[in-house]
């Protein structure tokens, strides 16, 4: 997510936005020469001589189906306007805003005003967002809130379970680190 951000923050100062698409064949083909075609081992064939621990699996996607639960209906289109629940509307509305404006020109301007360039931090995760929803032609609330929520709550618990297979903890740890991470 890091480098897939990293990308559409230089491709779009440099005005060469069209750079993520080779961007992503250079990626994946790195990808496939790495791992399938080279003489390294297979991760598929490591995946499947590795015994799934099927709790800490159960616990991610549990994890990421609550967190995701509090967005679900986040941008939701009835009939008498948008739903958002749990948070601030207007923030809602600036980071759909926001992210519609890195989907349309880079640097993004400021919503509500006009001409004035976005300089701070804030924009990073709409980046990230914004560079799917243009390469992959994505609906933009749908990414906003569902997609990217469910994205990052897993990466969230498969960091943590790498995480633990790093400094090398006990399975006990891992799992109490995955209930606290997903759970809480």
């Amino acid at each position: 997510m890091v480098l897939w951000g990293w990308q559409g923050f230089i491709f779009g100062y440099l005005g060469l936005r069209w750079l993520s698409y080779p961007y992503l064949l250079i990626a994946f083909t790195f990808w496939v020469k790495t791992y399938i075609k080279g003489n390294r081992i297979n991760p598929f064939e490591k995946l499947r001589s590795r015994k799934i621990n099927l709790l800490l699996l159960a616990l991610i996607l549990t994890g990421s189906l609550i967190q995701l639960t509090r967005v679900w209906f986040t941008g939701t289109l009835y009939s008498n306007g948008l739903y958002f629940c749990c948070g601030n509307t207007s923030d809602s509305l600036f980071h759909i805003a926001l992210t519609n404006q890195i989907v349309k020109t880079f640097p993004p301007f400021q919503p509500g005003m006009f001409g004035v360039i976005v300089h701070n931090y804030h924009y990073w995760s709409n980046l990230v967002i914004a560079e799917l929803i243009r390469v992959f032609h994505l609906p933009l609330i749908a990414t906003q809130y569902q997609y990217s929520t469910l994205l990052i709550s897993t990466f969230l618990g498969l960091s943590a379970l790498v995480f633990g297979q790093v400094i090398k903890l006990g399975k006990s740890f891992v799992l109490w680190l995955m209930i606290f991470f997903k759970l809480f």
